[in-house]
C-alpha cells in the first residue's frame, strides 16, 4: 500500500471514530434524566410521549451507528482493493471522451453508494419509522422516490 492510501485509511477511521463517539455523547446527553426532565416541561410532554421520544432516538442512532461501520468498512475495502480502478476502466471501456467518461465514472459510484444504503433506507423506513408511527410510505412509493433521487 502506498503511503497516501495509509493516510487516506487512517483520516477514515479516526473520522468514523469521531462520528461514533459524537454521536455517543450526544444520545448520552440526550437521555440524561434531568434533560429529558426539562425537554418535557418545555414541550409539555406527557411521560408516555417522552419515553417514545426516547425510545425512536436509540433506534435511529443504533441505526445510525451501525450504518456508519459498515459503509466505512465497505468503503475502504472497496478503496483498499483497487475498487476505484476497477469503476475507472469501466468507464473508460464505455468510449467516450473526459468529459464524459467522468460523468459515467462518478455516475457509477453513485449507483454503488446508492445500492449499498438501501438496505439502511428500507430497514429505516418500514422498520423503525413503522415501529414508531411515522411511516406512511409504501414499498412502491419508497421506490419511485429512489429512482427520482
Amino acid at each position: 500500500m502506498t503511503t497516501l492510501l495509509l493516510v487516506f485509511i487512517s483520516a477514515r477511521l479516526l473520522l468514523l471514530l469521531m462520528r461514533t463517539t459524537l454521536a455517543w455523547m450526544n444520545q448520552r446527553y440526550a437521555c440524561d434524566p434531568v434533560h429529558l426532565k426539562r425537554a418535557q416541561d418545555l414541550l409539555c410532554l406527557s411521560d408516555g410521549e417522552i419515553s417514545k421520544a426516547l425510545t425512536y432516538s436509540r433506534d435511529r442512532y443504533r441505526l445510525g451507528v451501525i450504518q456508519d461501520v459498515i459503509s466505512s468498512a465497505v468503503g475502504l475495502t472497496f478503496i483498499g482493493v483497487g475498487g476505484l480502478g476497477i469503476v475507472d476502466h469501466i468507464a473508460r471501456q464505455a468510449g467516450y471522451g473526459e468529459t464524459l467518461t467522468g460523468l459515467v465514472f462518478f455516475a457509477l459510484l453513485g449507483l454503488l453508494s446508492g445500492a449499498l444504503s438501501l438496505p439502511f433506507d428500507l430497514f429505516s423506513t418500514f422498520c423503525v419509522e413503522a415501529k414508531h408511527g411515522f411511516n406512511r410510505q409504501t414499498l412502491a412509493g419508497f421506490f419511485v422516490d429512489r429512482i427520482k433521487g
